[in-house]
């Protein structure tokens, strides 16, 4: 069994669950999860009792804010995803200089490891970088500079940080974000000034700066990659959300208005007919539009947090 899974073993189960929470789990189950949760408190503080011509009309209100809220809800997302997919929109000559841009790093990249042609696949391509990393840490500690304390424990950190991310990107993942998580697993800010620091070492050989120095670049590299990744993941999440979104919003708001119509009395005679737990399941699935969101936007939120940072600065929220 790899050290990996020991040490998430290790972890918490608070923590993992946060983690599962906030990133790793899926956000369709995310989502199908507050609604569950939703319905079951309703169910457990039971707040209508039986139905009467007294608490039908607040429920007329309520069910009335649901579809105006879901409506306004789904405006403004589908708005927002319509202006991003806009700015996609390139001229031949900005995106002609944007491919460019992309085969410069590529080549780059190729240089810090060694390899003729970079992968295509975003957990393929991160994986070779990683493999470079953990290459050079090991020729680090085989020339010797391990003797140094501070350079030892460098060595140590890095290799530890390395092997999680490789552990990781070593699963069948074809989405980008699962590649973007994998590589927040390295804190390259914080690794990346400590390899300057290690550099400017007076009792270190010159062997041993260049290790660092290919270190430090590919830290840079490494936090380019994620960057890079991270933009097609806001890009591919942006536009899940919306479909799914459109695909529970609109039965949600047909189903609101049917409950809507049933209390008004335009379904039948007996608008109060409904039993309690069917206007509680009708409640939750109100809020599904609305859960389908925040399961997105946490997710996304969280990456960006944990990814705020470059190789030069750090604020400490990549750890949170």
């Amino acid at each position: 069994m790899s050290t990996d899974t020991h040490s998430e073993r290790r972890r918490p189960v608070t923590h993992r669950a946060v983690d599962w929470l906030l990133l790793g789990g899926n956000r369709l189950v995310v989502a199908g999860g507050i609604v569950v949760v939703t319905l079951a408190l309703l169910l457990a503080v039971e707040p209508l009792g039986p139905l009467t011509d007294r608490n039908t009309t607040p429920l007329f209100y309520v069910f009335s804010a649901f579809i105006g809220g879901n409506l306004n809800l789904l405006t403004i997302v589908l708005s927002i995803n319509q202006l991003v997919l806009t700015r996609e929109l390139k001229s031949p000559g900005k995106f002609r200089g944007e491919i460019a841009g992309i085969r410069d790093f590529r080549e780059d990249v190729e240089a810090v490891s060694d390899q003729e042609s970079a992968p295509l696949t975003p957990a393929a391509f991160a994986r070779e970088l990683a493999d470079a990393m953990g290459e050079t840490v090991v020729s680090l500690r085989a020339d010797g500079a391990p003797d140094d304390g501070a350079v030892a424990v460098f060595a140590d950190d890095l290799a530890a940080d390395v092997e999680s991310v490789r552990a990781a990107l070593d699963r069948e993942m074809d989405a980008t974000d699962d590649v973007v998580i994998a590589l927040l697993r390295i804190d390259a800010a914080a690794l990346h000034h400590r390899a300057e620091q290690l550099r400017s070492g007076a009792s270190l050989s010159g062997a041993d700066r260049e290790l660092l120095d290919r270190l430090a670049t590919q830290l840079e590299l490494l936090v380019v990659t994620r960057e890079h990744y991270k933009q097609l993941f806001t890009r591919e999440s942006l536009s899940n959300m919306s479909r799914v979104l459109l695909y529970v919003g609109v039965p949600a708001e047909i189903a609101m208005t049917l409950v809507l119509v049933r209390f008004v009395g335009l379904g039948g005679p007996t608008p109060v007919a409904l039993p309690p737990v069917l206007i509680y399941a009708a409640a939750a699935v109100g809020l599904a539009p609305l859960a389908v969101v925040f399961a997105y936007v946490l997710r996304a939120a969280t990456i960006a947090r944990r990814t705020a940072t470059t190789t030069q600065f750090s604020t400490g929220a990549e750890e949170l």
